[in-house]
């Protein structure tokens, strides 16, 4: 009986742990959603040329896969997943930019420039993003390395790095709210 107990118990506490988990990636991706929205408004004159839209959501995939890189050292906690699994799944989406590179090149109104046009901005926009992972994760692995001669001081750094990281989200939030002209 006791051995039931004692596996009954190792169950609800997994089962717990993987709502803890759901919780906050459903959290996180909320918000990864609005700042993908929000950066993605901002920058839909910088994406778009000549009245197509070449770069549908680069910038969120560039940053996104900047912000993977960066959360990706952390220790596995419930906010490391919420970051990483939750805030960056969402905020990047390769497959609405990867459907907008296809769409582009087979259309077939568009001529051999506009469909050569897509085929370059795919390939520098793949570099770009592998270039932005690794961006991230060195900076991370250089955070983690950091020496601190205290943990109060590396506390200050991290709440320092989380109040910049909340001021962009922030101003991309803002970009949800832009008049439109």
């Amino acid at each position: 009986m006791t051995v039931l107990l004692y596996y009954i118990e190792l169950g609800l506490s997994e089962m717990t742990s993987q709502a803890s988990e759901i919780v906050s990636i459903s959290i996180f991706a909320f918000f990864g959603v609005l700042a993908r929205i929000g950066l993605d408004r901002l920058a839909k004159p910088i994406e778009t040329f000549q009245g197509h839209p070449y770069y549908s959501s680069f910038f969120s995939n560039l940053a996104g896969c900047f912000f993977i890189g960066l959360f990706g050292n952390l220790r596995k906690s419930l906010i490391s997943t919420g970051l990483t699994t939750g805030f960056c799944g969402c905020f990047t989406t390769f497959s609405g930019w990867n459907h907008q590179q296809a769409l582009t090149f087979f259309d077939s109104s568009l001529g051999t420039y506009e469909k050569g046009t897509s085929v370059v901005t795919w390939i520098v926009g793949m570099f770009s993003f592998v270039g932005a992972l690794s961006c991230g994760k060195d900076l991370g692995q250089k955070l983690n390395d950091m020496k601190a001669p205290d943990s109060s001081s590396k506390l200050l750094i991290t709440i320092r790095i989380m109040f910049g990281l909340l001021v962009v989200l922030f101003s991309l939030l803002c970009g949800l709210f832009e008049e439109t002209r």
